[in-house]
């Protein structure tokens, strides 16, 4: 909405205002270079801006109807680092007729944002179904049972979602790369404030880096008691 988004960017400047702020958007608007924008923006202390990028795999990107390709991706994350921006990005995996060959399309989208901006942030979640959305058709189709009541919905939680219909390889990598990738970027790493909690941080943060660099995901058992420490605290599917 840029009428909403030109009147804030005025007010912040006629009122002289300091703090930092940041805000959603789409990939597709800043996948081509809006100078004056941009400067506008940097001008007014945005400090970071998020995208729900979903996916790196042309047909799933369609099959969502996110109305984006993997391209817009990856310019959006150049044009806003060029103002010094940090980009953050979502992404799902699991979704109906995805195979494991889109993930590895959104997993090879992901290292190249962070080659073009280190501090680039991007986390991956199990797609996870909710009520009403117009997928669920399609969830239900490949073996989706779905709730009856609105209650049954809680044990479905987006971090910890495994969908039934696809491959069990491809369960078990996403149960991992949910957490690689929460631990991958400096800028979204979480923190913890204690000393030794933070050090071990340190240590999942450089080891998410190796693995997603290299595409090395043999005997990842750091990451497997990682999902089965949160798993016995929430109740998951």
């Amino acid at each position: 909405n840029m009428p909403r988004v030109d009147a804030f960017l005025k007010h912040y400047l006629e009122k002289k205002y300091k703090f930092d702020w940041w805000a959603f958007s789409r990939c597709s608007t800043f996948s081509v270079e809006n100078v004056k924008l941009l400067k506008l923006l940097k001008k007014t202390h945005c400090t970071k801006i998020m995208f729900g990028a979903e996916s790196g795999s042309p047909k799933i990107l369609k099959f969502i109807k996110k109305h984006i390709n993997p391209e817009d991706i990856i310019k959006s994350c150049r044009v806003v680092s060029k103002y010094k921006i940090d980009p953050d990005y979502t992404f799902m995996s699991g979704f109906p007729t995805e195979t494991i060959d889109d993930l590895h399309m959104t997993m090879s989208v992901i290292t190249d944002l962070t080659k073009i901006n280190p501090k680039t942030g991007v986390r991956l979640f199990s797609f996870c179904p909710t009520p009403g959305i117009p997928i669920l058709s399609d969830c239900k189709k490949v073996g989706f049972n779905i709730p009856k009541k609105i209650e049954d919905w809680s044990k479905y939680e987006y971090h910890s979602f495994i969908a039934p219909w696809i491959t069990k390889k491809h369960q078990e990598k996403i149960k991992i790369l949910v957490w690689i990738t929460s631990f991958y970027s400096d800028n979204t790493k979480p923190g913890s404030g204690n000393v030794l909690l933070d050090l071990a941080i340190r240590f999942m943060n450089f080891d998410a880096k190796f693995r997603l660099n290299n595409n090395f995901y043999y005997l990842p058992f750091e990451w497997k008691a990682l999902y089965r420490i949160y798993s016995q605290h929430y109740t998951v599917q």
